[in-house]
């Protein structure tokens, strides 16, 4: 199935797409730093035992 778009429905569906991908990442990377501060905070308890 392909969708037909002229050039103007394709660049607000690209910057949408672009926005949608930039914010993904940003979680994504929010949780990363999260997880490996976590993960040091962990290793620093367990180093205290």
């Amino acid at each position: 199935m392909t969708i037909q778009m002229d050039d103007k429905d394709y660049k607000k569906y690209k910057e949408f797409i672009d926005k949608i991908n930039q914010n993904f990442k940003n979680v994504l990377l929010r949780c990363m730093k999260l997880g490996i501060e976590k993960r040091i905070v962990m290793q620093d308890r367990r180093g205290q035992y």
